[in-house]
């Protein structure tokens, strides 16, 4: 798993490659967690090249979006899911249950 970190106010955008389990989850916290504490950013998960994710990354997700919702100006958002992300989504239910963006870049433009 790599994680990259890119803050571009109001934007941080990690970008994702590899596989999200609970494995990867004390490295991701260690770059997500002082983001949060700041409470003044639009948070994009850029998932284009995540090729997997287990139940911890989907908690990780609603962790993130309720930490979000919390400040004022704060958002959450996912782009560019590949299939078979996506499908562990859908299929869990959750697809839904958050805002996902075709592309990084429209996600950006909103």
């Amino acid at each position: 798993m790599k994680v990259e970190l890119k803050v571009k106010p109001p934007y941080a955008i990690f970008r994702f490659q590899g596989d999200l389990g609970f494995t990867e989850l004390a490295a991701i916290r260690s770059k997500l967690n002082p983001i949060l504490r700041e409470a003044k950013h639009k948070i994009i998960f850029d998932l284009q090249d995540l090729e997997s994710i287990d139940s911890s990354g989907v908690a990780l997700f609603f962790h993130v979006a309720q930490e979000t919702s919390s400040y004022k100006g704060g958002s959450f958002s996912l782009t560019a899911p590949g299939d078979f992300v996506k499908e562990v989504m859908v299929l869990s239910g959750i697809y839904n249950k958050f805002v996902v963006h075709p592309t990084l870049e429209e996600a950006i433009q909103v």
